[in-house]
């Protein structure tokens, strides 16, 4: 996934491990949330962000996200 000058959030499972390759320039990468539970699904993120900002949220209540469905 990439972010140029933009927000990108991504909401995965409170059980998911999740590995950060993602590049920054001029850019933040945010993972909330702690390191996930043995059992979970494994998450790879990777890709780029260029002036912009790449958040991984594992709770509902990490910034102001909308209810699912």
């Amino acid at each position: 996934m990439n972010s140029r000058f933009g927000k990108l959030i991504v909401r995965v499972p409170e059980n998911a491990h999740v590995i950060d390759e993602v590049s920054a320039l001029f850019a933040k990468r945010s993972i909330s949330g702690g390191h996930g539970m043995d059992g979970g699904p494994v998450i790879r993120v990777t890709g780029q962000a260029t002036f912009g900002k790449i958040i991984v949220s594992r709770e509902r209540s990490d910034w102001n996200l909308p209810d699912r469905p």
